[in-house]
């Protein structure tokens, strides 16, 4: 898996931020709906991050511009978080 992540980031993709309704995101299908269930009622306005044609995403951290600005890392543990979700946990190389 870590192979096929480096290769994927090896490559510059840039990475957009939006700001969508609440309403919205709850009509998207997929992940981000999910995700949007776990927020605060209270929350109207939600940020979503897209890597183009890899992934899209609600998020409230932050982000490189650019995939090219990622470091060197290796993967230090797989959680799988449903049937199509992973969490994975990378340590950065210097």
């Amino acid at each position: 898996m870590e192979r096929s992540i480096k290769k994927v980031l090896a490559q510059p993709h840039n990475v957009y931020t939006k700001t969508i309704s609440r309403t919205e995101a709850e009509q998207k299908e997929g992940f981000i709906k999910t995700v949007i269930i776990l927020l605060p009622a209270s929350l109207n306005e939600i940020r979503i991050v897209q890597i183009k044609d890899i992934d899209e995403q609600a998020c409230g951290g932050t982000h490189v511009n650019n995939t090219n600005e990622m470091k060197d890392f290796s993967i230090m543990k797989i959680q799988q978080k449903g049937p199509t979700k992973k969490r994975i946990k990378i340590q950065l190389l210097d």
